[in-house]
């Protein structure tokens, strides 16, 4: 398949599956918001194609629910920080629906409000302790 192919594929699979989000990361004296795409999948196989897609983010996993032991084992595909959130998203967005890209677009706009004197391109992510994932609007 063409690259094109497979970015359009991509964007098709995060409309369905992905979400972005601002992922808090607690300290001391304040919570600090990270840009983040993420997708879950009960299977490796789609998130290691997306990611080979996009050329980006990271797989982790496979994790267990601790609240609901007896649910499939699950797989998570995390991209954090805004130049690697900008530069995945860039690659898909032709192809994203209009409401992803409406969600994208608030999650970044908000990211820069709270950063808006500071250096964007300087602020890659920290693992999250909490995430607030908006999901398909």
């Amino acid at each position: 398949m063409t690259k094109e192919t497979e970015l359009a594929w991509a964007a098709g699979f995060f409309d369905g599956e992905g979400c972005t989000s601002l992922a808090y990361k607690k300290t001391r004296k304040n919570q600090n918001p990270r840009l983040q795409i993420h997708i879950a999948q009960n299977t490796i196989e789609q998130l290691e194609r997306f990611t080979a897609a996009v050329n980006g983010g990271v797989i982790y996993g496979p994790y267990k629910e601790k609240r609901n032991p007896n649910r499939s084992s699950f797989y998570q595909y995390t991209a954090t920080g805004y130049n690697a959130v900008e530069s995945i998203l860039s690659k898909i967005w032709p192809y994203l629906c209009s409401d992803k890209k409406k969600q994208a677009a608030e999650m970044i706009r908000t990211y820069k409000e709270y950063y808006k004197d500071e250096d964007l391109a300087a602020r890659f992510g920290d693992r999250t302790e909490q995430s607030i994932c908006l999901g398909p609007i």
